[in-house]
Parts: structure tokens; C-alpha cells; sequence
């Protein structure tokens, strides 16, 4: 019978991870990677360029089931910003496509998505730039 609760007790222990050889100890490195994941927005990215369009997929997950995104080339927006609605208590995929006129592809520069929030005071908050494609004469 002592056996039986020796074996008992040692099983709790071993579940609540009260034995030292069962313990999990987090450096602080570890901790802000999780804090780090735990902040990202958007995971999972891929960009599928084909005759002139942009296939974009990937998943978010953001506070007001709500993010934006545009498209700019460093100096001029060529595609204004967009509010595209999700799901915001999970991880959610989405697909965009997103077609630039050639005669607006830069000859020198960085076509750049920008997935984003907003704020209460609609300022950007969690910026997330996707390079789609880079030009060089």
C-alpha cells in the first residue's frame, strides 16, 4: 500500500513538474521570444509573382479583426492603403492579389507591401513590410 502512494506521489510531482528533472526553466532569452511571437501579427508569408501580379498568403492575427495593407516603392504609394477584415481571436490565412501596372514598376527600387494596424487614433501600429520585388537597371 505504501508503495502504491510512494508511486502516486511521485506521478503528481512529475506532472506539476515539481521534481527537479521535470522542471522548465525559461532564460530570459527564451521569455522575449515568446513575447516577441506572441506580438507578430502576421506569420507564414509567401509572395508568388507571376505575369505582373502578386499572390500573397499567409496568416494574421490581429486585435480588431481588422489590418491594412499598400504597396509603395520607396517613393511613391502605388497602391493605396486597403482594409482587409479577418478573423481576430485566431490565426487566420489570407490571400491577396495585387496586380502593378508595368508602366508603374520602378526601373531602380524595392516594390514594398506594408501589412499594418491601426490604433484608436488610426495611426500605424505593427508595421510589417514584404519585400515583392527588387529592380535594378
Amino acid at each position: 500500500m505504501i508503495k502504491i502512494i510512494l508511486f502516486l506521489t511521485f506521478m503528481l510531482l512529475l506532472q506539476t513538474g515539481n521534481i527537479a528533472e521535470g522542471t522548465k526553466e525559461l532564460s530570459l532569452h527564451a521569455v522575449a521570444a515568446e513575447e516577441k511571437e506572441e506580438k507578430q501579427n502576421f506569420k507564414d508569408i509567401h509572395v508568388i509573382k507571376k505575369n505582373g501580379q502578386y499572390v500573397i498568403t499567409g496568416n494574421s492575427k490581429v486585435r480588431k479583426g481588422v489590418f491594412y495593407y499598400s504597396v509603395e516603392d520607396g517613393h511613391r504609394v502605388l497602391i493605396p492603403e486597403t482594409k482587409i477584415r479577418v478573423n481576430n481571436l485566431y490565426w487566420t490565412s489570407f490571400k491577396l492579389s495585387i496586380t502593378i501596372p508595368t508602366n508603374f514598376v520602378p526601373d531602380n527600387g524595392v516594390l514594398t507591401l506594408n501589412l499594418y494596424e491601426k490604433n484608436r487614433s488610426k495611426e500605424v501600429t505593427d508595421p510589417f513590410p514584404i519585400v515583392l520585388e527588387s529592380f535594378k537597371e
